[in-house]
């Protein structure tokens, strides 16, 4: 069975051995098996590579949005509290042209009845 096998085999069939002995079985790298050893690793490395640099974008996408989000925030709270005042000076305005008119409508009539009781009014008024 074993006198047909060449050296190389024979290496492999007592590394195999070696191996049981130990109480696992490992069967021992071809060069082939090496080369896609070597691959799976260097691989294994890209993708680690790939996955924090994405991780990296993710928290700096993550974390301009955030702060996107807070300035809006405090824009909105701004214009909210501008509209208040907005509101609160267009109620005084109204107010003091009311009342304006009102004070100018009381000197038209005060004018009218003075002019009507014959009383000079001096043109500078």
């Amino acid at each position: 069975l074993l006198h047909n096998l060449q050296p190389e085999q024979m290496l492999q069939l007592e590394e195999i051995a070696a191996s049981m002995r130990k109480g696992k079985l490992e069967l021992p790298l071809t060069d082939e098996s090496r080369e896609l050893k070597r691959e799976k690793e260097e691989l294994q490395r890209r993708l680690e590579a790939k996955d924090r640099e994405l991780g990296d974008h993710v928290d700096r996408k993550v974390n301009e949005l955030l702060e996107k989000t807070g300035a809006a925030r405090e824009l909105e709270t701004r214009v909210a509290t501008l509209e208040q005042e907005n509101a609160a000076l267009r109620e005084l305005n109204a107010v003091i042209q009311n009342g304006a008119l009102a004070a100018a409508q009381q000197q038209a009539d005060a004018f009218a009845a003075a002019a009507q009781s014959g009383v000079h009014i001096p043109p500078e008024f």
